[in-house]
């Protein structure tokens, strides 16, 4: 555009009409016709902007986590020796953001107690994160054969998240 500007600056200095160098079609040079907007540049321009608002409002709205969580792999259910029930479960997340992130599972259930088996959850920034934790269930409190069980996701004593898991216990 510097170009353009300079060029129409010496075209009115040398009294000729400015507009030499421009953004223009080739049929709109020979008819001498100026741009129009028209109806299809009006149709891309409005689908454009809502492109761009669409694509804002995720970038801004997404979780600052991608939590994921599973039942390891062979395992349903074990008994621990005071005849509770408990499932081994591996969890997932990622740290989309640019700062380092402490980590801390509350669960969210009276029925169930949740103990970490890594301990010092700390995410780097932009990093992913494995892990295990276990949950314990009383057996009385067991009603189906699948029940669930919401975990509360806290960083810096803020919740981010709920997971909800399924628990896997005996049929009473």
């Amino acid at each position: 555009t510097a170009c353009i500007d300079e060029c129409d600056h010496i075209m009115e200095s040398i009294g000729k009409e400015p507009g030499l160098i421009r953004y223009a079609s080739e049929e709109s040079i020979e008819t001498k016709k100026k741009f129009r907007f028209t109806t299809k540049a009006k149709a891309y321009s409005v689908v454009l902007t809502i492109l761009t608002i669409l694509v804002t409002a995720i970038i801004f709205t997404r979780s600052p986590l991608d939590i994921t969580v599973w039942r390891v792999r062979g395992t349903d259910y074990a008994k621990t020796t005071d005849g509770r029930i408990s499932n081994l479960y591996n969890i997932s997340i990622i740290n989309k953001t640019g700062e380092e992130q402490r980590i801390e599972l509350k669960v969210e259930d009276s029925r169930a107690e949740l103990v970490h088996i890594n301990k010092g959850w700390v995410l780097e920034k932009d990093t992913e994160f494995k892990g295990k934790f276990m949950l314990i269930v009383n057996r009385s409190d067991i009603g189906k054969e699948k029940e669930y069980i919401n975990v509360g996701v806290y960083s810096e004593g803020e919740k981010i998240d709920d997971v909800e898991v399924d628990f896997i216990g005996p049929i009473l």
